[in-house]
């Protein structure tokens, strides 16, 4: 609940009213039902040779008004966000069942077809290496795919090692090494291809499962 601060309020009060001294009420931070509270107590306990004055009561009163409006545009906004957190989990739901490409780097080798190594380069390279590797972080086979231009890549893999032997079915990681004509390094970005099995969130942030790992749909490429 949004707070105001009560300013005015006589200090001129018997023990019986139950409120504080003069300098614990003038900064106190007050809600909507304080500040109704202390208005009806103050107009209780005034001096009736000394009644408070008009422009100070009118003053109080659109100080209410005020606080009571802003406590309803709070509990409107919060309604809103908590409708529209509603829609976008029911929005990510749909994306179930939905081949994707999104930001990763895990390879599903399935051995029915040969899978495809999405990334993208930041600027023109000059020599771009491909490394896979398996579930264990070992070194499995090394793509060399010559000189590419900045933007989006594709590359192919056979499921073969560096020695020509298939690998089994399963998850394997790729990264993409790049450099440019003086030998400096160029940045890449790797993506997962594959079918959404299921949806996280983690802090209302949503995250995509493909292809037995969790990645951030906020990396979302493309929907086939």
């Amino acid at each position: 609940m949004l707070n105001s601060t009560v300013t005015g309020v006589s200090a001129n009060t018997n023990s019986n009213a139950g409120t504080t001294s003069n300098s614990g009420v003038g900064t106190q931070a007050l809600g909507e039902s304080n500040f109704l509270q202390l208005l009806t107590t103050q107009l209780q306990y005034q001096d009736p040779l000394q009644p408070m004055d008009d422009t100070a009561f009118v003053a109080e009163l659109a100080q209410f008004s005020q606080l009571e409006q802003l406590t309803n545009l709070n509990q409107t906004m919060t309604g809103m966000g908590n409708d529209l957190s509603t829609l976008n989990k029911n929005q990510e739901a749909n994306l179930i069942g939905q081949n994707v490409i999104a930001q990763g780097g895990t390879i599903p080798l399935t051995g029915s077809s040969a899978p495809s190594l999405n990334y993208s380069l930041s600027g023109n390279a000059s020599s771009v290496t491909v490394s896979i590797t398996d579930a264990s972080g070992n070194l499995v086979r090394k793509l060399q795919m010559g000189p590419q231009i900045s933007g989006n890549q594709v590359a192919s893999w056979d499921g073969n090692n560096n020695s020509g032997a298939a690998m089994p079915p399963g998850n394997y990681n790729f990264t993409v090494s790049a450099k440019d004509q003086t030998g400096a390094a160029v940045g890449s970005t790797t993506y997962t291809q594959g079918t959404v099995s299921g949806i996280s969130f983690n802090n209302g942030t949503p995250y995509l499962i493909v292809n037995g790992t969790t990645v951030p749909a906020s990396g979302l490429m493309q929907i086939n």
